[in-house]
């Protein structure tokens, strides 16, 4: 059981390169790419962010490892960090959207 684990481990490292390493290139699903103001760093962000999801899954992924008995919560667990870093990677590549103005709005 604990390998499904670093297999999830190693799909979340990466695509936290893949995304990091993206420059120009639209690669997140979720961002309207017509609308962002600076490509390279929304994807030096967004692959920090996947890197660490990665980190702290090994971290889980090494303690089941250690604790077979408790492997499926654990899976659990890192579905849940997965979930969250969607989270946060949805609300904070706001930070890379072109806002309209009120001017251009009316």
């Amino acid at each position: 059981m604990p390998v499904v684990h670093v297999l999830l481990v190693l799909g979340l490292l990466g695509a936290g390169i893949a995304v990091r390493t993206a420059k120009d290139t639209p690669i997140l699903n979720f961002v309207t790419y017509a609308q962002v103001t600076d490509r390279p760093a929304l994807h030096r962000w967004a692959g920090n962010r996947l890197l660490l999801t990665g980190l702290a899954a090994s971290a889980v992924a090494s303690f089941a490892w250690v604790r077979h008995d408790l492997a499926l919560m654990l899976l659990f667990v890192q579905i849940a960090l997965v979930f969250v870093a969607v989270v946060v990677l949805a609300a904070g590549s706001s930070k890379f959207i072109r806002r309209r103005s009120a001017r251009s709005a009316a």
